[in-house]
C-alpha cells in the first residue's frame, strides 16, 4: 500500500475512532418530474426520479398547494410505485386554478439483501421538488 493511501486509510480510521462514526456518504439526487394536473384522471401526477433506482421506490410524495406568498399547505400525500410514477386523487381542484407542488422528504432506504457476510447496504436519498407548478383549470 502507497504511503499516502496508507494515511488516508489511518485518518478515516482515526476519525471513526474518536468520533465513533464512519464519515456521512453523500445524498444521492432526487427529482419530482413532470408534475401536473390531468383533468382526465382528475389527480395531481408525476414521477420521482433518481440515479439510483432505490430512491425511487416508495417514496412519499407530498401534494401541497402554494399561495401568492410562498407559502405550502399540504393537500395530501401519494407513495410511488417501483418506477417513481405517483397519481394524487383530486377530483375538487379540476376547477380550481392555483400553483401546486410536490416534494418528497429525504430519507435513508435499504438497498438489496446483502449476500452472506456482507452489510446492509444504505443510500442516503435526497429531498427532492417539483418547483411550483402553475394550473390554469
Amino acid at each position: 500500500m502507497s504511503s499516502s493511501r496508507r494515511n488516508v486509510v489511518l485518518t478515516v480510521a482515526s476519525a471513526v475512532l474518536i468520533t465513533g462514526a464512519a464519515p456521512a456518504a453523500a445524498k444521492i439526487a432526487t427529482n419530482v418530474n413532470g408534475f401536473q394536473y390531468d383533468q382526465n384522471t382528475l389527480a395531481f401526477d408525476g414521477t420521482v426520479q433518481s440515479p439510483n433506482k432505490h430512491c425511487v421506490a416508495g417514496r412519499t410524495v407530498t401534494i401541497s398547494s402554494v399561495d401568492s406568498g410562498g407559502t405550502a399547505t399540504a393537500l395530501g400525500t401519494a407513495t410511488t410505485d417501483k418506477t417513481g410514477l405517483f397519481s394524487y386523487s383530486a377530483p375538487d381542484y379540476n376547477s380550481k386554478p392555483g400553483t401546486y407542488e410536490a416534494t418528497v422528504a429525504a430519507t435513508k432506504v435499504k438497498g438489496p439483501k446483502p449476500k452472506h457476510h456482507h452489510k446492509q447496504t444504505y443510500y442516503n436519498c435526497a429531498a427532492g421538488s417539483s418547483g411550483p407548478t402553475q394550473y390554469l383549470g
